[in-house]
């Protein structure tokens, strides 16, 4: 920014100069240093649009270079959060995830496990999966053939007491 001030203060002394110039010539009628005066103001000119449009180029990437600051903080408080997490709760993450089984835990998130409502209903999701399956009925498929096969001498025994009780008044 110094060196901008210097270029635009030597930038006013110039044009001073070049006015007093300008009135010195137009009394003499000198159009060569005019010439001169005019030629060195449009370099002065010209070398401080170069400074001023590089000082916006400047300014335009600490901009970009402070978004991005900003951004990586973010993500570096994200990260020092998760980690914290995970020194803070580390064992009973572990314990819980191999209470609910990788079935029920596969899907949750680490921050579910350690939420005690979710963590229970995951709990209770898995218990009564086990439950269902340890108390499968028993279709009746499985139970065809398991009784004993009787013969026709207990079936006409059957029979016969059965008659005799229908039939023993006559």
């Amino acid at each position: 920014k110094n060196g901008i001030k210097k270029l635009a203060t030597s930038y006013l002394k110039l044009k001073k100069e070049l006015e007093q110039a300008k009135l010195e010539i137009a009394s003499k009628k000198d159009n060569s240093r005019l010439r001169k005066v005019l030629m060195i103001a449009k370099e002065l000119k010209g070398q401080l649009n170069e400074v001023r449009d590089g000082s916006i180029l400047a300014e335009q990437e600490l901009a970009f270079v402070r978004k991005e600051n900003i951004e990586k903080d973010k993500e570096l408080e994200k990260a020092s959060k998760s980690l914290a997490l995970y020194k803070d709760n580390a064992k009973k993450i572990i314990e819980r995830r191999e209470s609910l089984g990788e079935e029920f835990s596969k899907d949750m998130s680490d921050e579910q496990i350690l939420n005690d409502k979710e963590f229970e209903v995951a709990q209770l999701k898995a218990e009564n999966a086990k439950l269902r399956e340890s108390q499968k009925l028993e279709t009746a498929s499985d139970s065809v053939g398991d009784a004993p096969e009787k013969s026709n001498e207990y079936y006409k025994d059957i029979q016969n007491r059965i008659n005799a009780q229908a039939f023993k008044h006559n």
